[in-house]
């Protein structure tokens, strides 16, 4: 029987609560990170199929690492502590990897709340490719947790929530899977709602924000990132013309891209 398994990253949480209402109800590795220390354990009694790490640390990408290498189920769900699973979120997944099992990894709906504009989904399933993974967002994401480990893949741990290069490591995970030869599929079935009024990872379309942008598409390709940096300038014209000329955001994002290079090599 395959067994599927919820990796959830969350925050500063002296009790877990919140697990509650995720509706997890399967095998599931908490990575709780602490930015400053916290009283309370992290224990979740009478489920033994829970696990939950706390650390000092920060960065959502370690969180996720942490996760992954502590998993040990046939299928891994990225998950956040702010998803709200449907009932047979488990019979979803497992169904979409027996319909479709040459995929290594499948990503599904994840409504979004309390933001005046909702994600708009892809109504038909396919394969995803280099361009249209940029519309897969991280809770999004599930995987064949052997195919990962067999080709090495981590979360890129200079970019993403908690960086200073906050976004885009979804991106560069599935960049670097697809060009590891993975299959990448897309599924429009619901599994789960997120309520973005809490969300703090993201705040204007500014400096930092671009910023990000371009060091996660140089995370993504060094080859292609220039490319990349333009077709989004392109998609998102109508958000950058209002505060910024074209030239000023590539700039940013050209910035962002020193900056990478420099966290990396400073590594």
């Amino acid at each position: 029987m395959t067994t599927i398994e919820f990796l959830v990253a969350t925050m500063n949480q002296p009790h877990l609560t919140f697990f509650e209402k995720m509706n997890i109800n399967t095998q599931a590795v908490i990575v709780n990170q602490l930015t400053h220390k916290t009283e309370g354990s992290c224990v979740i009694p009478e489920k033994e199929a829970v696990k939950c790490i706390s650390y000092e640390g920060k960065g959502l990408s370690k969180s996720r690492n942490i996760a992954l290498q502590q998993a040990t189920a046939d299928i891994v769900v990225v998950a956040d502590d702010d998803v709200q699973y449907v009932d047979d979120v488990v019979a979803i997944i497992d169904t979409a990897y027996q319909t479709y099992q040459e995929a290594d990894m499948i990503c599904f709906i994840v409504e979004r709340t309390g933001t005046p504009t909702p994600k708009k989904f892809r109504t038909t399933s396919s394969e995803e490719n280099y361009l249209s993974i940029l519309k897969v967002s991280s809770v999004e994401i599930t995987f064949k947790r052997s195919a990962i480990e067999e080709k090495g893949l981590l979360f890129n741990e200079l970019i993403g929530a908690g960086e200073a290069l906050y976004c885009g490591e979804e991106s560069a995970f599935l960049y670097a899977a697809l060009r590891a030869g993975l299959t990448v599929r897309y599924v429009p079935i619901k599994i789960g709602t997120t309520d973005m009024s809490t969300s703090t990872w993201f705040s204007s379309y500014n400096q930092q924000y671009f910023e990000s942008k371009g060091a996660a598409f140089y995370a993504m390709t060094s080859r292609w990132y220039r490319i990349l940096m333009i077709q989004f300038i392109i998609r998102k014209q109508k958000i950058v013309k209002g505060d910024y000329s074209y030239f000023a955001v590539l700039k940013m994002m050209s910035n962002g891209v020193k900056a990478y290079k420099k966290a990396r090599d400073a590594k």
